[in-house]
Order: structure tokens, then C-alpha cells, then sequence
């Protein structure tokens, strides 16, 4: 076997803005950077407790998503 088909021909240099899959996200400033700022700490804060005090699982995941979503919906733009 050889490895001939596992080398690259290009540098990711080369690969145009335009392709890149991923967008950058937006860049927040004064209220709205402040309050989203906030409920990822909380969020991350909520996580820690469930650790040391469980909830039941699906009551867990509906917060957690209920409050992730909106927040990838408000830091990255549409595609």
C-alpha cells in the first residue's frame, strides 16, 4: 500500500473564502454582547449543578437546548 493517495496536491491557503463551509459569527457590541455573554455563563453554571445535582435527563436537554438554540441563532448569521 502505498501513500501516494493520501497527499494533499494543494495548500488550504489556496481554498477561496467562498468555499469555506463555516461562517464567522457576528460581532456583538454593547447590550446584546453583554446579555448573551450572560446566559452562556449561566448556562455553563446550569451545567456544572446538573453534575452535582441531577435532573431527569429530558428535562435537562429541553432547557439546555431551549437556551443553546436561540443562541447559535443570534451569534452566527445565515448561510
Amino acid at each position: 500500500m502505498t501513500t501516494s493517495a493520501l497527499t494533499t496536491t494543494g495548500s488550504y491557503e489556496q481554498v477561496p473564502v467562498e468555499a469555506d463551509a463555516e461562517k464567522p459569527a457576528r460581532e456583538l457590541t454593547g447590550r446584546l454582547k453583554a446579555v448573551i455573554s450572560l446566559v452562556a455563563v449561566l448556562l455553563s453554571l446550569y451545567a456544572i449543578w446538573n453534575v452535582f445535582n441531577p435532573v431527569p435527563a429530558l428535562q435537562y436537554r429541553i432547557v439546555f437546548l431551549a437556551v443553546v438554540l436561540p443562541l447559535t441563532f443570534l451569534l452566527y448569521r445565515p448561510a
